[in-house]
């Protein structure tokens, strides 16, 4: 992609961080908490309407989207708050529209991180089953993810969530 497609210096700071699915958790901006979310919202949406726009993208779940299988994510509280991060996205896209800002949200299926381990070594098998890819995400996928939502080709998107999870979310 050219330069002037994607605004470079917003996108490098994140992807100089997102190294793998799990730096989107652990980085403190892109915190785990509605909280952290709420706040950094605030404070990069205040900056971006001083320079005239911006691009704000939330880091969700699939189980954000849906109940899911309890063999393998028994978690109500985690898809809880992930859904809230779903509303939370809309809403806010709907309040900042008017100040050129975009507002998107990522929802990973299954990634490799230190917080799925144990379930994807003990689990994998079944998992993989429910996945039509056949595979776990790549760190890659979710980069991807990112620069598309940041570029100016989605200029015409705000409040969308985009799945990046192997076709799980569409065998609900």
């Amino acid at each position: 992609m050219s330069r002037e497609f994607i605004n470079e210096r917003d996108v490098r700071f994140l992807l100089q961080e997102v190294h793998s699915p799990e730096s989107l958790t652990t980085y403190p901006y892109f915190g785990e908490y509605d909280g952290e979310t709420f706040d950094f919202s605030q404070k990069v949406g205040r900056e971006m309407i001083g320079r005239g726009g911006g691009k704000i993208i939330n880091i969700s779940s699939y189980a954000g989207l849906g109940g899911t299988d309890p063999n393998y994510l028994d978690a109500i509280p985690y898809n809880t708050s992930k859904g809230a991060l779903v509303v939370f996205t809309s809403n806010l896209a709907i309040k900042l529209y008017s100040y050129n800002i975009n507002v998107n949200c990522i929802a990973p299926g299954w990634f490799p991180t230190k917080m799925t381990k144990w379930t994807l070594d003990s689990k994998s098998d079944g998992i993989l089953k429910t996945v039509p890819l056949g595979r776990f995400g790549r760190p890659n996928e979710l980069k991807g993810a990112v620069v598309s939502l940041a570029s100016r080709a989605a200029d015409y998107i705000t409040g969308h969530v985009l799945s990046v999870d192997g076709g799980i979310g569409g065998c609900a």
